[in-house]
Formats: structure tokens, sequence, C-alpha cells
């Protein structure tokens, strides 16, 4: 009886511990998630207008109007991309101090919305500020379907968070947004006229906003300038939120380290330079063409160059620029090296394809189209789960020049290597390639990459031409282009001409007949 009696005694007192344990436990969690009330709200205000534009590219026009409930928005604004933006805004102020513990939850329908580029954006904007280049985020319906974009802080490209892929026609209008901001971060929601109940987007969004203020309403854009297009939207409304108890925040401020380091763009030429760009001049086009002012052919209406305040100049290929080119340089080039500076943003979009192209011995004639070699850096299958990065050797042949704008769509593929070119983002990396003969090798930081060393035994090989870049779905910074003559010491430029014969000396009689007379011509 007594073990009977000791042995109760022992499980209540191990089940009151229990218990209390447990208490304690609920009452942590309990105080640890403080509820919130509300410190703003309001619905269908009367919204201010601002009209954001980074840059003169150009004729805006734009017009705002609101009846009750109802607001209509017309733009031909460029985009909300890259490290400044171009945006039309209806907005209000709300005061967001409340550091961690504050929460933010924005909504509207846009009613209809005629945008009809791929990119033309109707929807939920929030930014830390007005002005260009702010840390925004911007859920919107466009003809490609339920996109959202971010810049989670100030000055840094726009990047591409989730999307909905649908072609977005008026069978899905009138379509519900709804953003919430929290810690930091941003959870995306949308209902369409076909859904039944709202969708999320399963990850968390980041953005940072440091100024104590949030600038929150509808926005528009429609990339195209002829475009002139009309967003309608129903209703707008938006709550603060903060836990009870509440005490103001100072928002953080950001620490910059200083660098005095002066960046000397254009240094002395060599006497085997036969083409330098550094971007020094802030142009593609302008000037007299000489090796170091090359005059580009480009299918980029605005070449994006960036100044730094150290002087440095670069070339930014962006989003936006979908099959861009920029060619350079003189046909009759035979043996050379192209090498430049290539530094992909902290901020891409590592779920796209970030295809960039390295053009060389390019021959662009009416009559036969584009003939070249590319090398490719590139991400196949852009997921986290299966994406590659890759680099590798193709060659284009007799390319019509009626479809110039894809002129990289088709590309025999030579060699492939495994490359992580997007490992170390923000860094600068320098590639090479060097075509002598009918060789071709490629060097990334000054190292071979043996894979894609390859001899081009075709008759019909590529062995003159100029040079060129291009991207597509990339955002990229190009600088320090630099083309260096190579020398052949036995076949000189004619095993070019002829199309072998690479490991003998010029004859006699055609040398002769060569430094004379010969004069290439297409």
């Amino acid at each position: 009886m007594i073990k009977n009696i000791s042995f109760k005694r022992n499980s209540i007192f191990v089940f009151s511990l229990l218990l209390a344990i447990f208490l304690i436990i609920n009452m942590f969690f309990i105080n640890s998630s403080a509820e919130k009330v509300v410190v703003e709200e309001v619905t269908d205000p009367d919204l201010q207008f601002a009209h954001i534009v980074s840059g003169n590219y150009w004729n805006s026009r734009y017009d705002f109007k609101q009846s009750g409930s109802k607001y209509t928005l017309s733009t031909n604004c460029r985009s909300a991309w890259e490290a400044a933006d171009d945006i039309d805004f209806g907005y209000q102020k709300f005061n967001f101090n409340y550091g961690k513990t504050g929460k933010l939850t924005a909504q509207t329908t846009v009613e209809s919305w005629n945008g009809s580029y791929v990119s033309a954006s109707a929807g939920i904007l929030l930014r830390s500020s007005l002005k260009p280049g702010a840390a925004s985020v911007f859920l919107n319906a466009r003809p490609e379907g339920i996109f959202l974009l971010y810049r989670f802080n100030d000055d840094v490209a726009y990047a591409k968070g989730q999307t909905y892929s649908v072609s977005l026609n008026k069978s899905y209008y009138p379509v519900q947004l709804k953003v919430e901001l929290e810690n930091n971060y941003v959870r995306a929601s949308y209902k369409t006229a076909k859904d039944t109940t709202w969708k999320t987007f399963s990850s968390l969004t980041p953005c940072v906003i440091k100024t104590g203020e949030i600038y929150a309403g509808i926005a528009a854009h429609s990339s195209i300038e002829n475009n002139y297009e009309t967003a309608v939207f129903n209703g707008f409304s938006a709550v603060v939120e903060a836990e009870e108890g509440y005490e103001n925040e100072a928002p953080d401020e950001p620490v910059e380290e200083e660098d005095d380091t002066l960046i000397v763009e254009d240094l002395p030429l060599t006497s085997d330079t036969i083409l330098r760009e550094t971007y020094s001049d802030n142009s593609v086009f302008e000037g007299e063409e000489s090796v170091q002012n090359p005059i580009w052919e480009t299918n980029v209406l605005i070449p994006e160059i960036i100044t730094e305040e150290r002087t440095n100049r670069y070339l930014h290929l962006t989003y936006l620029d979908r099959n861009a080119y920029y060619f350079a340089g003189n046909r009759s080039w035979t043996d050379y090296s192209l090498q430049m500076d290539l530094t992909f943003p902290k901020d891409i979009m590592e779920l796209s394809e970030n295809r960039f192209y390295i053009y060389t011995r390019m021959q662009d004639i009416a009559q036969y189209g584009y003939n070249s070699y590319v090398v490719e850096l590139a991400t196949l299958d852009p997921t986290f789960d299966t994406r590659r990065s890759v680099i590798r050797l193709g060659r284009i042949s007799s390319q019509p020049k009626i479809i110039a704008d894809s002129i990289d769509k088709n590309i025999t593929w030579l060699a492939t290597q495994e490359l992580d070119y997007l490992k170390d983002l923000g860094t600068t990396n320098t590639i090479k390639i060097e075509t002598l003969d009918n060789k071709i090798t490629v060097y990334w930081n000054g190292n071979i990459i043996e894979g894609l060393t390859f001899t081009d035994e075709d008759a019909s090989a590529n062995l003159i031409g100029t040079i060129g870049i291009g991207g597509d779905d990339v955002s990229v910074n190009v600088d320090n282009i630099l083309v260096r003559k190579l020398n052949d010491p036995l076949g000189g430029d004619y095993d070019n001409k002829i199309r072998g014969k690479y490991d003998d000396p010029i004859p006699d009689y055609i040398k002769q007949y060569a430094d004379n007379k010969w004069k290439y011509s297409y």
C-alpha cells in the first residue's frame, strides 16, 4: 500500500510539474505576440498624384482623376524598373516608424487596364519616398500575368519576385490586389474574376523602409511612348497597425563607407589595340569614329550608361532590353582578342535566364545575313532546384537580316561548360576570347576554360569580322571592352582569307601581290 500511495503522489507531482511548464510556455508565447491595434486607417481617400521620372526618355503624358471610390489613371510612362524608375502614382503618405512591430495592409481592385505591351503594368505601389530609386514594392496586373516587383532597398535595381504567369485578358478582370508589409517583408495576394478565393504568393518578399514613412497607393506605366493607356481602379484602402503600447522608433540610418579611390578609365593605348570602349564619353553614337571612340550599331533606343561618383562609366543592359545587341569594329579584322569586364548586380532576378552574348568575327552582309561565333553566359532551367549556370560557344550561320532583333535565336552550339558566373554578385569578372586562325580560346579571369577551346574545321569557318555584345532577360554592367590584334607569324591574314593552310607560311608571290594590290572588299 505504501508503494501505491508513493506512486500516486509521484504521478501527481509529475503531472503538476508538466502543467506548470506548459502554462509558463504558453504565457511566454502570448506575451511575445502582443495584439496589434489600428493606428491609421483609410478607405477611398483623396489621393495625391506624383509623376515620378528618372530620365528624359520621351515626352511623358499622364492624367489622374478621382470620383468617389473610382480612380482613373492614364499614362505612357516608361517603367518601374532598374535602379531608377518612371511611373505615375496616386498615393497617400503614412507614418511608419514602429520598427518591426508595425504592419501596413493595402488593397485595391483593378477594374480594367488596357495596357497592351507585355510589361505594361497597373497595381498597388508601396514606396519609401517619391524619389526615383526609392525602396519599393509593386504588385501589378499586366498582359503576361500578375507580377510582384520589388526594390528591396534604396537605389538598387528592381527585381522580380513571384509571378502568376497567364495571358491576362479582359476575362480576368476585375483583379483584386493586396499587399501586407511587416518586419521588412511583403506578402502579396491576388484574386482575379476567375478565382473564387484569394491566392497568396508562397514566399515573402524583402523591402526595407528606412524613412519612417510609407507612400502607398495605385500606379501604372505603359512601357511604350506611343501607348497612352488607362487603368481604372475601384476603391483603395490601407490600414496601419502596431503592437499595443507601441513606441515610435527612429528609422535606421544606413552606414556608408567612404571610398576616395579615383578610377582612371582611359589608360594609354598599346600599339596592338584596334578598339577600346570605356564609355568615358557617355555615349555609344557621338563623335568621330576612332580606336578609342567606336561607333556602335544597336537596336536599343536609349542605351543606359551609368556614371559613378568616382568618374567611372559603364553600359548597363537591362531586363527591358529584349534581344539587345551592340556591334562595332571593322569587317576585315582577322586574328584578335576581345576582352571586357562584366558585373552582375547583387539584386538581379536570379530566377531569370540572365543571358549575355559576346559576338566575335561577326559578318553582317545584306546578301548573306549574319555569320558569327558567339559566347553565351546563361542560366538554364532557372529555378532554385534545377538551374544550371553555363558558358557555351556557338556559331551563327547565314542568319537572315530580316529577323535582326533575334539573331541570338539561331545558334548551333559547339561546346558547353558549367560556369557559376552568378556566384559572387556585384563582383567584376573579366572574360576574354581569342580568335587565331580557325581556333577559338575562352578565358575567365585569366584562366582558360578548357572545354570551350574549339577548332573549326568547317570549310566555311568564320575567319574575319567585327565584335559585339548582347543580352536577353539580363541585368549586367559592361565596361572596358578591349580588342587587340593577334600576331600570326606563319599565315598572317592570308590564311584567314583563303580559309586554310593555317600552319604554312605565306608564299612569297602571294605576299608580294597582297602587299601591293590585294584589298579586302565586300
